[in-house]
């Protein structure tokens, strides 16, 4: 151990000019990050061994997960608060793995007795044995003077789990895995990224987003029952901060989807009990309903865990494996964002649980050009076996962020299906995987093997869930995607095959009734390749896309050309999204040439019904130009369109960049917009922005502003955050600049080094 460790020791322990041995305790690990259950075996530790002079706790190099040796010492700085001032912290010396610190002090200290603290949780047997083996060596005796002091606690001392939920930004369950002290909201701004996870760039629900719901609502539970969701406390508590993470349109209409599939239970238990909370088990969102008349008032809504009430509980229960989905898909999600545009390649051991059995993912994301991918966005590849899976995405960056709304299903329909090969391999299902390469069988024996059928089937339901379409659909067009490589007689056999799997083994699965007589002006729902409408059967458009000749004649039919432009645009995206799809999936080099030459013109074709779209709306908002706009475009921020999502990208770079260059942000400071004071943005002398030092608060007012000009009022604010922290801020009882000197000065350094900093960065940025 390093002279600087020692002389941190020897201070430490208070000079006693009797001849007894000094005993230092020392407990060390990786702690990434330190768990309520790491802090319950320093306490033990303390609490059964006064007689310690010292207890010291080193914390190994390393990064897991994103959470640093800094992040892990800033921690348990926040915990030494609670505990004596006997105990340190520091970092393990020359980046040692911290067993190997403690065993050199102990050699180069035999006057010394060293404590050696291992902790253990109840119960687990795999803990002890652990300790048997980090402990072998002393059990020879190398080390006399240290003695193992096995601290055994109910707590949860791993952070697997804790680092699990970071990556996945679910806050509620992280700090499930901290003790219980006021501080827990700081530990969670140290070890995420503040500014991306602090600011709220959604707008919140208002009037019109509710109604939206309830009408969804409406036509999900009618004619049983109608839906009221018009109360006060409701509207108030769905944007109630508390709900963490912010209640999402699309999570409401998921939960009305599942509340519709228990539609008679739900009926039944407010006839009998007047009053029910029906809670999504996958989001954790309770709304309580009470009955009047025919009904179903929502009292309130609110996303809690463990929320407990008195009147009857309805579960929403997701299907199998979707929370872990779910956990998954957002961990990948995440981790994809933190790396976008690099090649990276990581393995996070035990990442997920099935069956409170814990699996590997790896995760492999390459940026791609678009000489190699083509006009696709992205490829999804996936393996899976009962180790754990892995994930590969190979992409194009500039298709982003548009193309998230694509990947996201992509990704929970490949996660969803590797689970399943995971759990073949794991758990006796009847069927498990001989490790048949799918490169080495026609397409048709792959998708109809026995321990295929329902991982497809498993992952295709997920993404008709997710992208709220029927498990028909979804089929439909993963089978169009393989048009090139399967015969019409095998199309309709894995449509078959998976139709039958899903009815058996998916009670809750949306199938799309059969094709009604030729001739009945019925809608056939589901159907991929051609479009219908009730007006007239015969009102169809058959398409054809193998090649760009096919597609030309499919555009240059009289049934194309005699639709609305709408009609014509719903026919050339259909096009399009079967022709990449099946571009790519197509292997053949020739397969492919066709398919790119059919590709690259239906997307002109489809940029240029795009841009008709756009003159044809341009058109009809002329006719209808909003009062007091002076027949212009509204600016801004003015509420008609907010920059929440605009500046987003550029708050974080600006704020990345200036705690580059010498600023104290961390924490980082809370971002609120204020885009509705219309007063406000008329006064010549209103305000612009300003910060908040008790709550660590930077408000932006946007309505009327450039979004140059509200940066670079979020650089000046940064200043003062800066000083805030650093204890520079002084707290003036006027805004007068001319009667406080202390004051002018603190705006001058904002002013000066907001300013020059902003423009650093807009330079940066312009340059590159």
């Amino acid at each position: 151990m390093n002279s600087l460790v020692e002389a941190l020791i020897e201070g430490i322990i208070s000079e006693d000019k009797q001849s007894k041995k000094k005993i230092v305790g020392m407990f060390g690990g990786g702690f990434k990050p330190p768990t309520s259950g790491h802090l319950e075996v320093v306490k033990r530790a303390l609490q059964e061994n006064p007689e310690m002079d010292a207890l010291i706790i080193l914390v190994g190099s390393g990064t897991r997960d994103t959470v640093t040796q800094s992040d892990s010492i800033a921690i348990w700085n926040i915990y030494k608060k609670h505990l004596p001032n006997k105990v340190k912290v520091m970092a393990s010396p020359d980046n040692k793995p911290p067993i190997g610190a403690i065993y050199s002090y102990a050699r180069k200290n035999p006057d010394k007795e060293i404590y050696y603290f291992v902790g253990a949780r109840e119960g687990n047997e795999e803990d002890f044995k652990d300790i048997a083996i980090r402990t072998a060596s002393l059990r020879k005796g190398n080390h006399p003077n240290i003695k193992v002091k096995e601290i055994v606690s109910k707590g949860a001392v791993s952070g697997t789990k804790a680092r699990k939920a970071l990556l996945a930004k679910d806050k509620e369950t992280f700090l499930q895995f901290l003790p219980d002290i006021p501080e827990v909201d700081k530990i969670w701004d140290i070890l995420t990224d503040v500014v991306e996870e602090r600011i709220s760039f959604k707008p919140e629900f208002d009037e019109t987003e509710v109604e939206f719901i309830e009408d969804f609502a409406d036509d999900k539970m009618q004619p049983d029952v109608d839906i009221d969701l018009s109360g006060q406390h409701f509207f108030d508590r769905l944007n109630d901060p508390r709900n963490y993470p912010d209640i999402e349109p699309h999570e409401l209409e998921d939960f009305f989807e599942k509340l519709a599939d228990k539609k008679d239970e739900f009926i039944e238990f407010l006839k009998k009990y007047k009053e029910v909370v029906a809670k999504d088990k996958e989001t954790n969102i309770n709304i309580p309903f009470m009955k009047i008349a025919n009904k179903a008032i929502a009292k309130t809504i609110m996303r809690k865990k463990n929320f407990l009430s008195q009147t009857p509980i309805l579960p929403l229960e997701e299907g199998r494996y979707d929370a872990e989905v779910t956990m998954i898909s957002r961990m990948v999600v995440n981790v994809f964002k933190d790396t976008f545009g690099k090649k990276y390649e990581d393995k996070f051991e035990d990442a997920g649980e099935l069956r409170d059995d814990t699996y590997d993912l790896e995760t492999y994301f390459y940026p791609t050009p678009f000489s190699e991918l083509g006009p696709i966005p992205f490829i999804v590849n996936a393996a899976g076996d009962e180790d754990g899976i892995a994930i590969q995405v190979n992409y194009n960056p500039d298709s982003f962020p548009k193309a998230y709304n694509e990947l996201i299903p992509e990704l929970k329909d490949a996660i969803r299906h590797e689970l399943e090969h995971t759990a073949q391999g794991r758990f006796d299902k009847g069927v498990k995987s001989d490790g048949t390469n799918q490169d080495d069988l026609p397409l048709f024996d792959y998708l109809t093997l026995d321990y295929e059928i329902p991982a497809f089937v498993q992952g295709l339901y997920k993404k008709a869930k997710t992208k709220k379409i029927t498990f028909t659909k979804a089929l439909q067009d993963f089978l169009d995607e393989r048009i090139e490589e399967l015969t019409p007689d095998e199309e309709a056999k894995v449509k078959k095959i998976y139709t039958d799997y899903a009815k058996k083994n998916l009670p809750a699965v949306q199938l799309d009734e059969a094709d009604p007589k030729k001739g009945t002006g019925k809608k056939p729902k589901g159907s991929g390749r051609r479009l219908y409408t009730d007006e007239d059967p015969k009102d169809t458009v058959g398409i054809k896309f193998s090649t760009k000749q096919d597609i030309v004649d499919t555009l240059n039919k009289t049934s194309f050309k005699n639709k609305s432009h709408a009609r014509q645009s719903q026919v050339i995206n259909l096009i399009h999204q079967r022709t990449r799809a099946a571009y790519g999936r197509a292997k053949k080099p020739e397969v492919k040439k066709r398919l790119k030459t059919a590709l690259d013109y239906i997307t002109k074709r489809k940029e240029a019904s795009k841009a008709k779209t756009q003159r044809l709306k341009k058109q009809k908002a002329n006719e209808n130009i909003a009062p007091n706009h002076d027949q212009k475009s509204s600016p801004y921020g003015s509420g008609y369109k907010p920059l929440k999502e605009e500046l987003a990208p550029h708050i974080i770079s600006l704020t990345q960049f200036m705690g580059s260059n010498g600023l104290n942000l961390k924490p980082y400071p809370k971002v609120k917009f204020i885009d509705n004071d219309a007063e406000n943005s008329q006064n010549i002398f209103g305000k612009t922005a300003y910060y908040d030092p008790n709550q660590q608060i930077v408000a932006l007012y946007t309505m009327g502003r450039h979004p140059k000009d509200i940066l670079r009022s979020y650089a000046h604010e940064l200043i003062h955050h800066h000083q805030n922290l650093n204890n520079k801020l002084d707290h003036s009882q006027t805004t007068n600049t001319n009667e406080d000197d202390a004051l002018d000065k603190i705006e001058r350094e904002a002013y000066e080094n907001g300013n020059i900093l902003f423009r650093n960065w807009e330079d940066s940025i312009k340059n590159q």
